[in-house]
């Protein structure tokens, strides 16, 4: 029988991301530390206090029925940027004004839960702890010209963060 290595290197080191919990509805969730994510309470400092549950996450926000209420104000390319999850700004890339990804996350999420909740650790950590390892740390905002969002538009722009 072989024996493991106790020591050895890397060619690439990994780099920390969220493994996405389920009981956020995973990439569905909004992350940024403000009060749209859909994580937890967040203080002065930006730092998570109190986590929400899977119902209180999921149903924090409600797609197409917020997407129809912002589009057609001047801050919503703004309010994209700032708080939309990467679930909902893929749907925005691909044109799907019916955020058909986002919306079976969640629902995905839902069918997952035992007694009201999903586990805290169920998450997606055996895609993203690989994705560390294979693809290099995003270092900026990449600009992306979405497919129509507005419907007076051809065109949109949106910056998807990291």
């Amino acid at each position: 029988m072989q024996s493991l290595p106790i020591a050895g290197n890397s060619e690439k080191k990994p780099w920390s991301a969220s493994y996405f919990p389920e009981r956020n509805g995973v990439i569905s969730a909004r992350y940024a530390p403000n009060k749209s994510n859909t994580i937890g309470l967040v203080n002065n400092l930006g730092n998570y206090v109190n986590y929400y549950t899977l119902v209180q996450s999921i149903y924090k926000y409600n797609q197409p029925s917020e997407h129809r209420s912002l589009y057609s104000s001047n801050t919503f390319e703004n309010y994209v940027n700032n708080n939309y999850s990467p679930s909902e700004k893929y749907d925005l890339l691909v044109g799907d004004n019916s955020y058909i990804l986002t919306n079976f996350l969640k629902r995905k999420s839902i069918s997952l839960a035992k007694n009201g909740d999903v586990p805290s650790w169920f998450g997606i950590c055996h895609g993203v702890a690989p994705a560390t390892i294979y693809f290099n740390k995003p270092v900026r905002p990449v600009t992306l010209v979405a497919l129509t969002v507005k419907p007076e538009l051809d065109s949109y722009q949106m910056i998807l963060k990291h």
